[in-house]
């Protein structure tokens, strides 16, 4: 038994790009396998977000949808198979610090009284009690 490694006498030659075939190579080199990996002078096929939306698998595919956000306009969002992705209303906007803090409080049974001392004594900061 050779203690470098069950594939200690092999030589991978890693042309895989994505996700899978990088970690499989990973899996080999840890186990004593030398990896050689080729890849286009450019690098991958996909190496920033820019590149996935270009991808003509993802174009054909609806892989993206365009989101609109009243605060950030409009972006991507990846589509994940099997779970709707509501485009038609627009997202609403997330709350800010403190928005909904005393209605959050007061559900789960912070009497209102004591919410408004801490407020006072500026412990909490909640927007609709300032």
């Amino acid at each position: 038994m050779n203690i470098q490694g069950a594939y200690a006498e092999l030589r991978v030659l890693d042309l895989g790009q994505g996700v899978a075939a990088p970690y499989c190579a990973m899996l080999l080199a840890m186990h004593g396998a030398e990896v050689i990996k080729l890849e286009p002078l450019a690098g991958g096929r996909v190496n920033a977000f820019d590149d996935w939306l270009a991808d003509p698998h993802i174009v054909a595919t609806s892989g993206a949808v365009y989101v609109d956000q009243p605060e950030m306009g409009q972006f991507p969002a990846p589509r994940t198979p099997g779970i709707p992705l509501a485009v038609d209303a627009a997202l609403p906007p997330a709350p800010r610090i403190g928005e909904d803090g005393a209605a959050i409080l007061a559900e789960i049974g912070i009497d209102p009284g004591a919410i408004a001392s801490l407020c006072a004594e500026k412990i909490l900061l909640i927007r609709e009690m300032s």
